[in-house]
């Protein structure tokens, strides 16, 4: 649902609403356009329009779970195609742009040591090795305090070390995960595809 920013998991045995993921910092952040389904795993990805990401959504749980987020050029009308076989998506910025394959079983998280926010820059400190690039976006929760937590793009990066922008107090926290995942592949295209 666009306008409520919210996404409806639908039985189709029953052809009735299972539940309702709602808006928040964690769960939809962005304005869901497409979603695509793998009725073998289980997994959907719904891409968000012009946000640059995509969220992974376990299905087979209940309630279903926002499980992590990928790297995906979504542009204004984002569309997504899933093969079932492989659990990949396909998705489109829905015209000219990057098309992102996107494997729906895959996820990189780290724990989360330390958090610092700073004249409104986080520092988060991981406890093992992270493969995160400035613009990646990354997925933070179980943050304590919860002001950390949400979906933010990466500005800086230093060995186990990332940083964000995020506009609030001074502040620190601790425990956690970040969470994120980049698309098998890219492809730029001058080409519309719809």
């Amino acid at each position: 649902n666009s306008a409520l920013k919210n996404v409806a998991v639908i039985d189709l045995a029953t052809q009735s609403v299972r539940e309702i993921i709602p808006f928040g910092p964690t769960n939809i952040a962005a304005t869901p356009w497409a979603v695509g389904v793998n009725p073998v795993s289980g997994r959907a990805v719904v891409a968000y329009q012009s946000a640059g990401f995509a969220s992974i959504i376990d299905v087979t749980q209940t309630p279903a779970v926002v499980t992590g987020l990928v790297f995906a050029s979504t542009g204004p009308t984002p569309h997504i195609a899933v093969s079932p076989r492989l659990n990949w998506a396909l998705v489109t910025p829905g015209g000219a742009g990057t098309l992102s394959i996107v494997d729906m079983g895959r996820q990189d998280t780290n724990p989360i040591v330390s958090a610092v926010r700073s004249s409104n820059v986080v520092t988060v400190t991981t406890g093992t090795a992270h493969t995160l690039h400035v613009g990646d976006p990354v997925r933070i929760t179980g943050v304590t305090p919860a002001s950390f937590n949400g979906i933010f793009n990466v500005t800086g990066i230093s060995g186990n070390t990332f940083t964000y922008s995020q506009t609030a107090a001074d502040d620190k926290g601790s425990g956690g995960t970040a969470s994120y995942s980049l698309p098998i592949v890219t492809v730029a295209t001058s080409l519309s595809v719809t």
